[in-house]
């Protein structure tokens, strides 16, 4: 495949890529993707797809044949709850994962809205989250007196991200850096995250031979095919 003809465009509602991450970060992601070829569109919402055309809220038309959609995904809702329990297809909770007006039902995770001093619009909608609202609910429900009880605070130990070879940022709560050590970092974290020895050393020689022959063992198989008279 010819990459030279490939045009990759993304489009984000938020106004720089990463917006969860601190300024350095996301000025940095931008300049990653700009680096590496990509489209940035800030601003925009993709409102429909037709199989021809990305249409975006402002009226504009992105002619594409492929569209790759990564903005995450909602929970369901399950049927019987009013609407005014709602905050965008998520729970309001309180501190204790406690389904507002029920003394009886929880929610966790990205389907819970929590709303606190340090996150009034909620917490992000990460594994790290739901983990830790879960110990804590956990704990609670083990103790007979609910006096006892401990609202859950949320601890941000950091957020990573990786754009690319040698490209990444990281926001740790006591420093924040990019770049290659940045990517170096990442890798290094996400290896020790995986689970059992045997894992982690086929993980560690899948990169090294990756990152040694420029060249991943993932595949993509394409299939040209013609439209209109012209290649695909």
């Amino acid at each position: 495949m010819n990459f030279d003809q490939l045009k990759i465009i993304l489009v984000s509602s938020t106004e720089k890529p990463l917006a969860v991450m601190s300024q350095e970060a996301q000025d940095k992601s931008e300049k990653y993707l700009k680096d590496l070829g990509v489209t940035f569109m800030s601003g925009e919402v993709v409102t429909d797809y037709d199989g021809d055309k990305v249409h975006l809220r402002s009226g504009k038309e992105i002619p594409s044949n492929n569209v790759i959609w990564a903005a995450g995904v909602t929970g369901n809702v399950i049927d019987g709850f009013p609407e005014e329990k709602l905050i965008r297809n998520r729970y309001i909770v309180d501190r204790y994962n406690k389904i507002k007006g029920y003394d009886n039902i929880y929610a966790i995770g990205d389907i819970a809205y929590m709303e606190t001093p340090k996150y009034p619009q909620g917490h992000p909608q990460v594994a790290n989250v739901a983990i830790n609202q879960a110990k804590n609910l956990g704990r609670n429900l083990l103790k007979k007196n609910q006096n006892e009880w401990k609202e859950y605070e949320y601890d941000d130990k950091g957020s990573l991200a990786t754009i690319g070879k040698h490209r990444a940022v990281v926001d740790l709560p006591f420093i924040k850096f990019q770049g290659f050590l940045a990517w170096y970092f990442w890798m290094f974290l996400h290896l020790m995250l995986i689970l059992s020895v045997r894992n982690k050393l086929a993980i560690f020689f899948n990169w090294m031979w990756s990152y040694i022959n420029k060249d991943s063992s993932l595949r993509l198989i394409i299939i040209p095919t013609k439209k209109n008279g012209t290649l695909q």
